[in-house]
């Protein structure tokens, strides 16, 4: 089985749901999407509903692709949305807790979080190869 981070960055779909999923990431409302797509959300963290959220798009892909009469492109969107909106919460999680760990290992516990140092890691995993590559268009 594949990492979720392998996952993520060779998850590849149509450039019409890539764009549509980019432009509904900036108005993602956490709460409100996670309450309907996956409804025992309320405990679980980043990693898990991100895993959640893979399975589920992978089940709505395979609707797509077989002409299911159960498909609907706005469900897909939704689900693409918050799939895209998660990861990156996810990834800056772990950007984080990277940063916390070297800073708690070499100083005091005081200076542990550095919110620049963990926003100019998340931009730069995004820019090298997560976020870019994540949803690429086919």
């Amino acid at each position: 089985m594949q990492d979720l981070t392998t996952r993520l960055s060779t998850l590849s779909r149509p450039r019409l749901l890539v764009r549509a999923a980019r432009m509904g990431a900036e108005h993602y409302q956490r709460t409100h999407s996670l309450a309907k797509l996956l409804p025992s959300s309320e405990r679980l963290r980043p990693a898990a509903i991100v895993t959640q959220l893979l399975d589920l798009e992978h089940a709505y892909n395979k609707k797509r692709l077989t002409n299911d009469i159960g498909y609907h492109f706005t469900r897909h969107i939704e689900i693409l949305i918050a799939l895209q909106a998660e990861a990156r919460l996810f990834h800056a999680q772990r950007a984080g807790s990277h940063q916390i760990n070297k800073a708690t290992k070499n100083g005091p516990k005081e200076e542990a979080v550095d919110h620049q140092s963990i926003r100019f890691a998340l931009n730069s995993y995004e820019n090298a190869s997560g976020m870019d590559a994540f949803f690429s268009a086919t």
